[in-house]
């Protein structure tokens, strides 16, 4: 194989690699689209469902049936959450093995060092933030019963104000789900890339803007910006070590 062919099928597979993990990312967030979908339906027949004196009596038995669907909410949530920040470590890691081995190199020669701490601490970052969410969500819903049994809100309002604040929770959950799925995958990329660079001493990394018709400034000027696996990237004046790395600013790390 030329230099040229090893060239060609090592941007050949990272290619497929990258749609791969894009097919990934839209399933993460269509598990989050689909579980506070089902989440908006359940509280809805709950409160539909519900007699027309909103007393006292009745109000118990209200939240402790919606306290039991957001609490299945959120097992639901934690549990995509982990199968996706784990499918994104693999995908982070294949996104150097697949290209160098479509080149010819021996990816069985790299050793993989996996921090398993780091890996955990992410992981239980991210499903704290999925619970909160459906936490925040029933404090929220409650909030909104609260008006009805004072008067200040009529029943059929408070259906249309649940499933508007249960659309904005589903905006957070798709954050959380976004950025720590996608932190997992850039962790991956740099570690498998530590470990490789003893075998490849000329190993180098490269800043790429994501492709958004709205891409921030900053990482557009980053662009095309190539280091050493070790080196950080200058962007916007703060160094980064990869995309979302662990102290880097909300802003250049969210979504």
């Amino acid at each position: 194989m030329t230099d040229r062919e090893r060239l060609a099928a090592f941007v050949r597979t990272q290619l497929l690699q990258l749609g791969k993990w894009n097919a990934e990312r839209r399933a993460g967030a269509g598990d989050v689209m689909r579980i506070l979908g089902k989440a908006d339906a359940k509280v809805r027949a709950i409160l539909a469902s519900a007699p027309t004196d909103w007393q006292s009596y009745h109000l118990p038995k209200l939240r402790r049936a919606i306290e039991k669907a957001m609490e299945e909410t959120a097992l639901a949530l934690k549990a995509a959450a982990e199968a996706r920040q784990g499918n994104a470590f693999a995908y982070g890691r294949a996104a150097l093995d697949a290209p160098l081995v479509a080149a010819g190199f021996n990816a069985e020669l790299l050793t993989p060092v996996i921090n398993t701490r780091q890996l955990s601490a992410m992981r239980t970052f991210m499903t704290d933030r999925m619970e909160d969410v459906a936490a925040r969500a029933v404090e929220r819903i409650n909030g909104q019963m609260g008006l009805v049994i004072a008067g200040a809100q009529a029943p059929t309002d408070c259906l249309n104000s649940v499933s508007l604040l249960l659309q904005g929770e589903r905006g957070r959950a798709l954050t959380v789900m976004r950025t720590e799925i996608g932190r997992a995958y850039s962790t991956a990329t740099q570690e498998r890339m530590d470990e490789a660079k003893p075998y490849l001493p000329s190993l180098k990394k490269q800043w790429r803007k994501s492709g958004k018709l709205h891409g921030r400034v900053e990482h557009i000027l980053a662009d095309g910006q190539i280091r050493d696996t070790d080196q950080p990237f200058d962007v916007g004046g703060e160094k980064i070590m990869y995309p979302r790395a662990p102290g880097v600013s909300a802003k250049n790390a969210i979504n």
